[in-house]
């Protein structure tokens, strides 16, 4: 019998159902989808949150099938040869003070930042990679289900991994005081965020700290602090808090240097809040709810990221100018614009709305304004 002469029949049996439907036809003009019921999202299997999470996975047509059991085998070791070492000789960075900066909750760690003062007014910064190309070979199953899944994924209770365990969370993790492979880009740069010169390669690393958020906006809040112990996670490779504090705050005024060219360049940055919640662990329901404080921190990652990203998509454009895809940001479209300028007009504000820079001025003033 289908699901649907049972749901006519018996449509009470239904009323607390999530159902998986397939649409078949929606008339322009039509009010309503045709399609048909494929099964329903069991709510005795699943909890009220995960019957939800079930819903939003097969909407969106997402996989979260565990990895199969011999995935493991396939996946080489962490093996430093000689080999290796020769070929990164020149991106050998494990002796430098290299860390990471995440949130506190993250397992899978796979960016870190450095830099070294080489004179006056002089920095060379990097962004280190986790390289997942050195145990992923194109054709394997790794890899192929990597392809179908594109990308791991957030949910509020859970992370659902493009990559499996052994290699998201440990071999292509940048966990503290072991050796990585990873792939870096590395600046030359001057104090106002001029870049001078930029190199890319495969490289080792060895980072010295798992730093969260909090941690590197303490240091950046109070760069003086001297932190107790415990007050921060372990350090490694004979480094110190005062060595990291130090970095982190020539990261930070390097990184707003960053930011205002992007701003200059016509960059709009729209904060919007971010709620989190806090999650029972027994039943999975939220029992609290927050909006996420984003500091510079934060924006010091997110600028370097930006900056790393647009660094390797001008690599590609000059090696493969017929064959790079590359991510654009379009302006914003006139008429959105136009629409927005009514908006803030309706509330007596005025802004400029000509471009995205003019907007961005405004909105910079907006938010500095007593009222």
């Amino acid at each position: 019998m289908s699901y649907l002469v049972v749901l006519k029949k018996r449509p009470e049996d239904f009323k607390e159902h999530l159902m998986i439907v397939k649409i078949k036809k929606w008339e322009k003009h039509g009010k309503f989808a045709i399609g048909t019921l494929i099964e329903p999202i069991n709510k005795d299997k699943y909890s009220l949150v995960e019957t939800a999470t079930q819903g939003i996975l097969s909407e969106n047509d997402l996989d979260d099938s565990p990895f199969p059991d011999d995935i493991d085998a396939e996946i080489p070791d962490l093996d430093i040869t000689e080999q290796d070492i020769m070929a990164r000789k020149e991106f050998d960075f494990r002796n430098k003070c290299i860390f990471t900066i995440d949130p506190a909750t993250a397992r899978d760690l796979d960016d870190a930042c450095s830099v070294e003062v080489l004179g006056d007014d002089l920095y060379e910064v990097g962004v280190h990679i986790a390289d997942v190309s050195h145990f992923v070979s194109p054709g394997t199953s790794v890899d192929d289900i990597a392809r179908e899944r594109t990308t791991s994924v957030y949910l509020v209770q859970r992370v659902i991994p493009m990559l499996p365990r052994k290699l998201c969370e440990n071999l292509c993790s940048l966990n503290p005081g072991v050796d990585r492979f990873s792939f870096s880009v590395v600046w030359k740069m001057k104090g106002d965020g001029t870049v001078l010169s930029t190199k890319f390669g495969k490289s080792l690393i060895n980072s010295c700290c798992k730093l969260h958020y909090e941690h590197a906006q303490d240091m950046i809040d109070d760069p003086d602090r001297e932190f107790d112990i415990g007050q921060l996670p372990p350090i490694y490779n004979g480094y110190s808090a005062r060595t990291l504090s130090q970095k982190i705050n020539i990261l930070n005024r390097l990184a707003k240097r960053l930011n205002e060219g992007r701003v200059k360049a016509g960059a709009l940055s729209i904060q919007q809040n971010k709620i989190q919640f806090s999650i029972e662990d027994k039943s999975g329901l939220p029992v609290s709810l927050g909006s996420y404080k984003s500091g510079d921190s934060n924006k010091l990652i997110e600028e370097f990221m930006l900056k790393a990203n647009g660094s390797v998509a001008e690599k590609l454009v000059e090696h493969y100018p017929d064959n790079a895809i590359i991510r654009r940001h379009v302006g914003p479209k006139k008429h959105v614009l136009e629409g927005t300028k009514k908006v803030f007009e309706r509330m007596g504000i005025e802004v400029d709305c000509t471009s995205s820079y003019s907007m961005q001025e405004a909105l910079n003033k907006l938010q500095l304004s007593p009222k």
